[in-house]
């Protein structure tokens, strides 16, 4: 008998073994066994059957009609992006880039145009930019970036030359600007200040027209008043409000030859009423009032000779008057014997003219 802790033999514990017991462990095997194979059909015979079950590609043969493009070419083969080759793939990607990098110089253009109000300068050539551009749209959507950078590219030089005809665009319209100015039109000169301050915004010269233009209304009210006055015969009040239009706007040409006139008008009027003034007070006998006279009057008029002539005449007038006030003086003294002082007046006389 076998008891507790005596060692068994294998012979004996094979003798002891149930037979019930093997069957279990032969089944499991033969079903791992089976997994095993099946396994192996999976990863070996799974990708040849998916390859030939694929249907096959139709492929239609058609005459082109121009010369295809690199990326036409390679879309040709009819690959999917999944097929195509790392070095196609890497192609496509450059050459998009390029496309985008000429459409970021397309858009900052567009931007700076549109901002300097091109619709209002150069209309057409920006309209017929942009629709090439929209042509070259349909071609990045197609993948032809070849293409589309090519016309990217036109679009650009296009919108390059809009910007650099920008300069002489914003000098023609300042020139007539200015002509309106003169010409006192405020309506033609405030359409121009509208598109001319989006085309030069920063513009010195420009913004200095754009000030004068504010003041035209302002100064063909002070003209029209001038031109009341000067036909009133009131030259100084035509110079006054002419005075305020040169203040409005200095660089004025026009009303700074009216200005100039009006000025010229009152020194006229100032000059001749001088002279009359130095008459009134000749006739007088008011020698020194004539000749204060006539000397401000030259002064209003160097060149001219009347202040220099009535000078001459008064002179004469006053050297006459004296003469006969000498010669009164003198027979008075005779008439009352005052030899003396008769003798004086007489001398008087002679030393101022020797032909007595």
């Amino acid at each position: 008998p076998i008891t507790a802790f005596d060692p068994v033999s294998p012979e004996a514990q094979a003798s002891h073994t149930p037979v019930g017991s093997v069957q279990p462990n032969l089944f499991f095997a033969a079903v791992l066994g089976v997994g095993v194979v099946a396994l192996i059909g999976v990863f070996f015979a799974l990708p040849n059957w998916v390859e030939n079950s694929e249907p096959p590609v139709a492929v239609v043969a058609m005459e082109p009609t121009s010369k295809p493009s690199p990326n036409e070419v390679q879309m040709s083969s009819a690959q999917t992006p999944s097929e195509r080759s790392p070095f196609s793939e890497a192609q496509l990607a450059r050459e998009r880039r390029a496309a985008q990098e000429v459409l970021q110089i397309i858009l900052e253009a567009q931007e700076n145009l549109q901002t300097l109000g091109v619709e209002l300068w150069a209309a057409n050539k920006y309209e017929t930019a942009v629709q090439e551009a929209l042509s070259g749209d349909a071609a990045y959507r197609e993948r032809d970036f070849v293409t589309a950078t090519e016309i990217y590219q036109s679009v650009a030089d296009q919108l390059l030359a809009i910007e650099q005809q920008l300069p002489d665009e914003i000098s023609q319209r300042l020139e007539i600007l200015i002509a309106a100015i003169e010409q006192g039109d405020a309506i033609a000169a405030a359409a121009l200040a509208s598109e001319l301050e989006l085309m030069a915004p920063d513009r010195a010269d420009v913004a200095s027209a754009l000030d004068r233009a504010k003041h035209i209304s302002a100064i063909n009210a002070l003209v029209a008043e001038a031109d009341q006055y000067t036909e009133s015969a009131d030259p100084k009040a035509a110079l006054e409000s002419l005075q305020q239009a040169s203040n409005l706007d200095p660089e004025h040409q026009r009303v700074a030859g009216l200005l100039q006139n009006a000025k010229q008008a009152v020194n006229d009027s100032d000059f001749a009423e001088a002279m009359s003034q130095g008459f009134d007070a000749l006739e007088q006998a008011s020698f020194e009032n004539a000749r204060n006279a006539f000397r401000r009057a030259a002064k209003l008029k160097p060149g001219s000779q009347s202040p220099a002539l009535a000078l001459r005449e008064l002179d004469t007038v006053e050297t006459i008057a004296t003469l006969n006030h000498l010669k009164t003086e003198g027979e008075q003294a005779e008439t009352a014997e005052d030899w003396q002082t008769a003798l004086t007046a007489y001398q008087a006389a002679v030393a101022m003219d020797e032909s007595i």
